[in-house]
């Protein structure tokens, strides 16, 4: 038996295979970026210049390299220090915080760009290095820095220059200040929040990752058996979240799958319900060389395994959180109703309702009693008292300070939409097909248009009982349309 070495004749070929495994370009342009946080730079600055050549830089201070470190990368692809600790001890960086470790992101270029430049200065050294690639070249020039590259470190004791030149006018619109900041923002999320991070600047701002938002799950840690501690940093947002922004898979702080339910193994509720959002750190498994996904190995397999021994508490706080928000929700709804009717009241110079004194079946507005009717020993419907009668010879109530809207909830029994109770409670009936259907969303627009219809048309009859039903109905029509204006509701659609 033979054993034979692989052997690769054309190396440009191979290069340019490793280059283009990245699938979007900034994905490419981050291996720069995670260089620098790798090197201990405490600022890296990007900058994307459109014109004849069209070109993407980035600055860091980071710890810098020497002639000898430009040699070594090269001849060492796919075989990079950041493996060995004790190489990375020397260059003072602390191997914990080490994102890259494959050693090919220097070729990321290639899927961009046709050229790369790299001016660097070594900590505690004057001298100043280039080292310049081609796309499709499977060789690198590296030579003193000539006086315009030294330019490019002014103001900086060390650190590297990076340029990639020649980008195309399409995949420059990736680089655009804004959908670069964005993508920044959320794919190195979790590094820029931690204490004393580095900070990213893209045409001078700073990256700032979003704020957390929602409820947080109780689980933080997951422990992993045989592989490691998972950090879960989830937030439950009940309300919903937007395209593209729920929970990703992290390592080393740094976005790898940027979606965890394009995974086989997130692809049902919870995740697919659209309100999870945050990311779940696991450092301890395998990137793929694509950087958009991991290897599926033994430890993914655990990993996934202790993922799912979590998913029915995570269902569980997302249905509670869920019920608060629709609470909250429905709270806020009707504070604006009560303040565009009591607006509108005033407007008209009607009366509403009393106080709370007056209030049947509970506090006013609340949904205390919901559900349940007054019944007597026997069984039997109370009915809601009929409004005190009013003097023949006047038409309207005289202007009063009763402004405010009282309403109750009950299970009239009935298809009646409301009833008027003492005190110009206003009783919403919740067997009303119309009420199943409308308000099945209590703090939607058409909850909110139903709930001004009735009370309109309740207080309408309590100010006018002396009117004709159109007389009434005019009136009714009247002070809905106050309201809805005050609302700012739309009455046409949702």
């Amino acid at each position: 038996m033979s054993e034979v070495a692989f052997d690769f004749p054309d190396k440009a070929k191979v290069m340019t295979l490793l280059a283009n495994v990245y699938e979007d370009p900034r994905v490419a342009l981050a291996e720069f970026i995670v260089n620098g946080m790798d090197a201990g730079a405490q600022s890296i600055r990007i900058d994307c210049k459109n014109g004849k050549v069209n070109t993407v830089s980035v600055v860091d201070d980071g710890c810098g390299m020497s002639e000898s470190e430009m040699d070594r990368i090269v001849r060492n692809l796919a075989n990079s220090i950041k493996t060995s600790s004790e190489e990375l001890q020397k260059r003072h960086i602390d191997p914990a915080k080490v994102i890259g470790k494959m050693g090919i992101g220097i070729l990321g270029y290639q899927s961009f760009a046709a050229k790369l430049l790299f001016v660097s200065k070594m900590q505690g050294s004057s001298a100043v290095w280039r080292l310049s690639m081609g796309k499709g070249q499977a060789t690198a020039h590296i030579e003193p820095a000539l006086e315009p590259d030294k330019e490019k470190l002014l103001g900086l004791d060390h650190g590297t220059y990076v340029e990639l030149r020649d980008i195309s006018r399409d995949t420059m619109r990736l680089f655009s200040s804004k959908t670069l900041q964005q993508y920044l923002a959320k794919n190195f999320a979790e590094l820029l929040r931690r204490d004393g991070s580095v900070m990213v600047f893209v045409a001078g701002q700073r990256v700032t990752p979003p704020p957390v938002e929602g409820t947080p799950f109780s689980v933080t840690n997951l422990d992993v058996p045989g592989c490691g501690m998972a950090t879960v940093s989830l937030s439950i947002v009940a309300s919903g979240i937007e395209s593209g922004d729920g929970v990703s898979l992290t390592s080393k702080g740094r976005g790898v799958v940027k979606e965890v339910i394009r995974l086989p193994e997130f692809q049902h509720a919870p995740w697919t319900e659209g309100v999870l959002h945050g990311s779940i750190e696991a450092s301890f498994l395998t990137v793929a060389p694509t950087r958009s996904n991991y290897m599926r190995d033994e430890a993914f397999e655990a990993f996934a395994h202790a993922i799912a021994s979590v998913e029915t508490q995570l269902a569980a706080e997302v249905e509670d959180a869920r019920k608060k928000h629709s609470t909250e929700q429905q709270s806020d709804a009707l504070h604006k109703l009560r303040e565009a009717m009591g607006h509108a009241l005033h407007d008209l110079d009607l009366e509403g309702g009393r106080d709370s004194s007056h209030n049947i079946g509970g506090t006013a507005g609340t949904r205390e009693n919901m559900g349940t009717a007054h019944e007597t020993r026997d069984g039997t419907q109370d009915k809601v008292p009929s409004p005190p009668p009013k003097p023949p010879d006047t038409l309207a109530r005289p202007k009063s300070d009763h402004t405010q809207l009282m309403l109750d909830w009950r299970h009239l029994g009935t298809s009646v939409h409301s009833q008027l109770a003492e005190g110009g409670m206003v009783i919403v009936n919740e067997d009303c097909p119309d009420y199943i259907e409308e308000c099945s969303n209590l703090s939607s627009q058409r909850n909110l248009r139903y709930l001004a219809k009735i009370a309109a048309k309740e207080l309408a009859r309590r100010n006018f009982m002396a009117a004709d039903t159109d007389e009434v109905m005019e009136r009714s029509i009247e002070l809905e349309l106050k309201v809805l204006r005050y609302l700012g509701a739309p009455r046409d659609k949702e």
